[in-house]
This record gives C-alpha cells, structure tokens and sequence, in this order.
C-alpha cells in the first residue's frame, strides 16, 4: 500500500492497519475461537506462574536469610567461646608457671568434683586420715569403695 501511496505522489505512508470486528468465515470460525483460548489461556497460566513465583520466592529468601543468621549466630557464638578457652587456659597457665605444684593440685581436684559432681553415694573423704587432707587415695590399690 505504501508504494502505491509513492507512487501517486500523495506524501502519506500508511503505519499500522487494525482490523476491527472481524469476523472470520464460517469454515474457520472454529479455529479462530480455539486460537483465541488458547492465548487466554496462555495468558492466564503465565499469570498464575508469577503469582506463585512472587509467593514463594520471597518467602524463600527469607528463609535463606534466617538459615544464614542463625548459622553466623552459632559461628560467632564458637569463636567467642574459643577466645573465652584461649583466655582461660593463658590465665591458668601464668598460674601454673608461677606455682606449678599448687595449680597442678588444684586442677586435679576441679576436674575430680567435675567427674563426680552429679554421683550419688560417691565418698571421696578419707574417714581414716591416713592422707594429709582428708580425701581419699585414689591412687592406692584395693581401697574399699
């Protein structure tokens, strides 16, 4: 059409054409109907894809995002405990250079109470004082329980 336009001289070009209120021919009329649901349908279901992409994938994200806090969380809470044995075990080891006998001793009866803390019916005193402090020899062989 644009050419013939040309050709004529007339200085108009023709853009879009839109057909409106067609209606196709009896034979096809059936076909344009199936072509149209079919795009109605396509549309909808592009829809309805979207909706549940823009559900759940926030969501998703979100629980990513605690996942990682609470893994960062337990991260920071491992390293802060380290630092805090770091420390623990640096202090105990200045007292242990200072007076090696004493922080020895002192150390065997923390982890003997630790040991036998939650033990019922377990004695550790010596009723017979045959030792300086009144605690059992554990090491001795045969001693009645």
């Amino acid at each position: 059409m644009n050419e013939t336009l040309k050709s004529y001289g007339l200085g108009i070009s023709i853009i879009a054409v839109k057909l409106q209120n067609i209606v196709p021919p009896k034979g096809v009329q059936q076909a344009f109907e199936d072509v149209n649901k079919a795009i109605q349908d396509m549309n909808r279901l592009i829809n309805e894809g979207k909706e549940a992409y823009n559900k759940e994938i926030p969501r998703a994200q979100g629980d990513a995002a605690g996942m990682v806090q609470i893994a960062q969380g337990y991260g920071s809470e491992r390293v802060n405990k380290a630092n805090g044995d770091v420390a623990r075990f640096n202090s105990v080891y200045e007292e242990y250079r200072k007076a090696p006998d004493v922080t020895r001793k002192r150390l065997y009866y923390e982890m003997i109470e630790q040991v036998f803390k939650e033990a019922e019916g377990t004695t550790l005193i010596d009723r017979r004082f045959d030792n300086f402090l009144p605690m059992k020899n554990l090491d001795k062989a045969g001693v009645s329980k």
